[in-house]
């Protein structure tokens, strides 16, 4: 059961930041893609992006991982 106030694994209750609403989320997310998402393209025009599937095992990540940097 999903309770809006408690945490489901301790029943703790849960918190919420000042800055955890809608306003937030789309000003960081339109601060990513102005700043931080250009960089996609300008590694890969470097030959140093490197992609990685997160919804493989983390051991198959790990050695994907691994294999690009030895």
């Amino acid at each position: 059961k999903i309770n809006s106030d408690k945490c489901d694994e301790c029943g703790e209750t849960l918190t919420t930041r000042k800055d955890d609403n809608v306003e937030t989320v789309k000003k960081r997310y339109d601060e990513f893609i102005t700043s931080t998402y250009p960089l996609v393209d300008y590694y890969k025009s470097q030959g140093k992006l490197i992609s990685v599937d997160g919804n493989d095992l983390p051991e198959n990540v790990f050695n994907y991982l691994k294999s690009k940097i030895d």
